[in-house]
């Protein structure tokens, strides 16, 4: 009742080990920043329905991602924000070169407008890989675009699409990761607007399984690493109020 068995691997849900999965697990952090710590509703959390936001005000939040023995899929990216200021929200209301290491871009809150033209440049010379992940996405199939392209020169005069771009529809884009700056333009035509998209931007790295610390930066990202994740991988990260 506390694990799930493929093949004849058990994997216990988070909380629990042992043969049968009956044992609590007990906290691996210290003690004195996470004390009895308390499952959220619907945790464990798998499978490819990204889930709801989690939030807390009562203390650090302790985060744990464990993969089995066989099969292995894409992962998670996750932002945290614990505290000051939050993650910049770029909007069609805020377009231009993004000076931020990490935030959202989006077409802004709910339906996108008619004869929306919308660009945005993400990361520069020194910023190291530029990424996007996209969370939300709806658009008029056809006839309502998100451009994604590479720069090939410091002012993004010149670009050229990433595989796959321009993104159109309701089918989620892949990841994307370029070394070079980002150039994102998002173009509605004169009818039908649908929810428009959301995405996370980060320049350089996030949070991985070789980054375990305890996160103290007021935002930032969270992930299993680049790539499919890898059998038995085990990782875990504590952040939350007055810790980031």
């Amino acid at each position: 009742g506390n694990g799930l068995c493929k093949f004849g691997t058990c994997s216990c849900f988070f909380g629990f080990e042992g043969e049968a999965c009956e044992t609590l697990t007990p906290p691996i952090l210290d003690p004195a920043q996470c004390q009895n710590p308390v499952v959220v509703p619907d945790s464990p959390f798998s499978g490819s329905v990204p889930p709801a936001p989690v939030v807390t005000s009562a203390g650090p939040i302790r985060l744990r991602f464990k993969s089995d023995g066989s099969v292995q899929q894409s992962g998670f990216l996750a932002m945290f924000s614990g505290g000051g200021a939050g993650p910049p929200v770029k909007t069609c209301s805020s377009t231009g070169v993004v000076s931020e290491s990490v935030g959202v871009l989006t077409d802004g809150p709910g339906n996108y407008d008619n004869m929306e033209d919308c660009e945005w440049i993400i990361g520069d010379a020194n910023s190291g890989p530029v990424s996007l992940s996209f969370s939300e996405f709806d658009l008029e199939q056809g006839w309502d675009l998100l451009y994604v392209r590479e720069c090939s020169n410091p002012a993004c005069t010149q670009s050229s699409n990433v595989p796959g771009s321009p993104f159109s529809g309701a089918a989620m884009p892949p990841a994307i990761s370029s070394s070079s700056r980002l150039l994102v333009r998002f173009k509605s035509d004169s009818s039908i607007t649908r929810a428009g998209f959301r995405a996370i931007f980060y320049t350089g790295s996030a949070a991985d399984c070789s980054r375990t610390a305890p996160l103290t930066a007021n935002f930032g990202l969270i992930t299993d690493g680049p790539g499919p994740y890898t059998a038995d991988q085990e990782c875990e990260w504590l952040g939350g109020p007055g810790g980031g």
